[in-house]
């Protein structure tokens, strides 16, 4: 008891500073749960909007194909103009252009969300 009144009170300033880092050890835990939980739903938000424009550029490429297809045929039968080919043409290298892309950023959002997760 001598000893704790000749300290000059260090020892409940130290009882105080050790439940001050505790609250602050705590509250740095729930910041960091809550900054995992917001990259977690920011993942998932972007790995379902890349998968949508994926899903968008495959049928989009498809489209393209088809209207190749169709303005190949008019040409070959004298329907349909260079130009309208070569457009068809460029339009299905575009729709390709677009699907590799949104492949490429589908693949990234869902690298993100494993880097997020902790999973490789």
């Amino acid at each position: 008891l001598d000893w704790f009144f000749n300290t000059g009170g260090a020892v409940p300033a130290r009882i105080r500073e050790a439940a001050a880092n505790l609250r602050e050890a705590r509250a740095a835990r729930v910041q960091a749960e809550h900054d995992l939980l917001l990259e977690l739903r920011q993942g998932l938000t972007l790995v379902d909007d890349a998968r949508e424009r994926l899903n968008i550029a495959t049928l989009t490429a498809r489209q393209a194909e088809e209207n190749l297809t169709l303005v190949q045929g008019r040409f070959d039968v004298g329907r349909a103009s260079s130009v309208e080919l070569t457009d068809a043409q460029v339009g299905l290298a575009v729709a390709r252009g677009d699907r590799i892309r949104a492949e490429y950023d589908f693949h990234l959002a869902f690298a993100a969300l494993r880097h997020a997760t902790g999973t490789r």
